[in-house]
Protein backbone atom coordinates (compact mmCIF):
# COMPACT_ATOMS: atom_id res chain seq x y z
CA UNK A 1 0.00 0.00 0.00
CA UNK A 2 1.47 3.05 -1.32
CA UNK A 3 0.72 6.84 0.16
CA UNK A 4 1.51 9.86 -2.16
CA UNK A 5 4.35 11.36 -0.46
CA UNK A 6 2.21 14.73 -0.31
CA UNK A 7 -0.28 13.04 1.83
CA UNK A 8 2.38 11.53 3.87
CA UNK A 9 4.31 14.57 4.38
CA UNK A 10 1.05 16.17 5.65
CA UNK A 11 0.33 13.36 8.04
CA UNK A 12 4.45 13.53 9.97
CA UNK A 13 3.47 17.19 9.90
CA UNK A 14 0.42 16.87 11.49
CA UNK A 15 1.54 14.08 13.90
CA UNK A 16 4.54 16.30 14.94
CA UNK A 17 2.73 19.28 16.11
CA UNK A 18 0.49 17.07 18.17
CA UNK A 19 3.03 15.75 19.63
CA UNK A 20 4.96 18.34 20.54
CA UNK A 21 1.91 19.97 22.47
CA UNK A 22 1.63 17.03 23.77
CA UNK A 23 5.56 16.53 24.86
CA UNK A 24 4.72 20.23 26.51
CA UNK A 25 2.08 19.42 28.45
CA UNK A 26 2.01 16.05 29.82
CA UNK A 27 3.20 15.26 33.39
CA UNK A 28 6.47 13.36 31.78
CA UNK A 29 5.18 9.94 34.28
CA UNK A 30 6.17 6.67 32.18
CA UNK A 31 3.03 6.31 29.98
CA UNK A 32 2.08 10.21 29.70
CA UNK A 33 2.39 10.19 26.05
CA UNK A 34 0.83 7.78 23.46
CA UNK A 35 0.78 8.05 19.08
CA UNK A 36 -1.32 5.90 17.17
CA UNK A 37 -1.73 5.50 13.56
CA UNK A 38 -4.07 3.11 11.56
CA UNK A 39 -5.99 3.02 8.46
CA UNK A 40 -10.02 3.10 8.51
CA UNK A 41 -10.82 2.48 4.26
CA UNK A 42 -9.33 4.97 2.23
CA UNK A 43 -8.34 7.55 5.24
CA UNK A 44 -5.43 7.24 7.58
CA UNK A 45 -5.73 8.17 11.25
CA UNK A 46 -3.59 9.59 13.99
CA UNK A 47 -4.22 10.02 17.47
CA UNK A 48 -1.91 11.41 20.08
CA UNK A 49 -2.71 10.92 23.46
CA UNK A 50 -1.24 12.83 26.72
CA UNK A 51 -1.96 13.55 30.43
CA UNK A 52 -1.98 17.13 30.51
CA UNK A 53 -4.65 19.23 31.80
CA UNK A 54 -6.49 19.21 28.51
CA UNK A 55 -7.85 22.62 26.65
CA UNK A 56 -10.74 23.99 25.27
CA UNK A 57 -11.67 22.69 22.35
CA UNK A 58 -12.25 23.93 19.57
CA UNK A 59 -9.91 26.88 20.27
CA UNK A 60 -10.97 30.11 20.39
CA UNK A 61 -8.83 32.15 17.84
CA UNK A 62 -9.82 35.16 16.20
CA UNK A 63 -7.72 35.06 12.59
CA UNK A 64 -4.43 33.35 11.66
CA UNK A 65 -1.54 32.69 14.56
CA UNK A 66 1.29 34.50 14.56
CA UNK A 67 3.84 33.34 12.20
CA UNK A 68 6.43 35.18 14.59
CA UNK A 69 5.23 33.42 18.21
CA UNK A 70 7.13 30.78 19.88
CA UNK A 71 4.03 28.80 20.30
CA UNK A 72 0.40 28.69 19.43
CA UNK A 73 0.45 27.44 15.74
CA UNK A 74 0.39 23.61 16.62
CA UNK A 75 -2.66 22.81 16.23
CA UNK A 76 -3.98 25.28 13.60
CA UNK A 77 -0.94 23.52 11.42
CA UNK A 78 -2.34 20.03 12.08
CA UNK A 79 -5.98 21.27 10.89
CA UNK A 80 -4.74 22.77 7.98
CA UNK A 81 -2.75 19.44 6.79
CA UNK A 82 -5.83 17.06 7.40
CA UNK A 83 -9.13 16.74 6.97
CA UNK A 84 -10.48 16.27 10.43
CA UNK A 85 -8.65 17.51 14.06
CA UNK A 86 -10.76 16.62 17.15
CA UNK A 87 -10.06 16.52 20.73
CA UNK A 88 -11.81 14.37 23.34
CA UNK A 89 -10.95 13.39 27.32
CA UNK A 90 -10.70 9.64 28.42
CA UNK A 91 -10.27 9.81 32.07
CA UNK A 92 -7.74 12.07 32.95
CA UNK A 93 -6.48 11.80 29.39
CA UNK A 94 -6.73 14.03 26.16
CA UNK A 95 -6.62 12.61 23.00
CA UNK A 96 -6.27 14.69 19.65
CA UNK A 97 -7.43 12.68 16.73
CA UNK A 98 -6.29 13.25 13.11
CA UNK A 99 -7.77 12.19 10.20
CA UNK A 100 -6.74 12.33 6.22
CA UNK A 101 -9.46 10.93 4.20
CA UNK A 102 -9.00 9.25 0.34
CA UNK A 103 -4.99 8.69 0.76
CA UNK A 104 -5.18 5.34 0.39
CA UNK A 105 -6.67 2.78 -2.32
CA UNK A 106 -10.47 1.84 -2.13
CA UNK A 107 -10.65 -1.84 -1.74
Amino acid sequence: MTVDAEDAADLVLAASELCANAVRFASGAPGALALRAWCEGDSIVVEVEDDGPGMEWPPQREGLPDPEADQGRGLFIADAFTDELSARREGEHTVMRAVKRAVLPSE
